[in-house]
């Protein structure tokens, strides 16, 4: 098992698409009517990583976070 940077968000933990938002951008400046962000659920934390920043790898997957996952050895991962 190893942990790297959130390719997604690059270790910031905040959803890439919307910058942390929870919205994307509005029509116009300050319109107000940007919608939800789909990526994050209007959360505005990275999904990829539940907003850690960190990936957590191991030789059968790639990520594991938020997943319970266990190998032969039998450890186990969950956020």
């Amino acid at each position: 098992m190893w942990i790297s940077e959130c390719e997604m968000c690059s270790g910031s933990g905040a959803c890439d698409p919307c910058q942390g938002y929870g919205v994307l951008s509005d029509s116009y400046p300050n319109a107000g009517d940007g919608p939800d962000c789909d990526a994050c659920d209007g959360t505005g934390t990275c999904p990829n990583c539940a907003g850690t920043g960190d990936e957590i790898h191991d030789n059968s997957t790639t990520n594991v976070n938020g997943c319970a996952v266990s190998d032969e050895a039998g450890w186990k991962a969950s956020a």
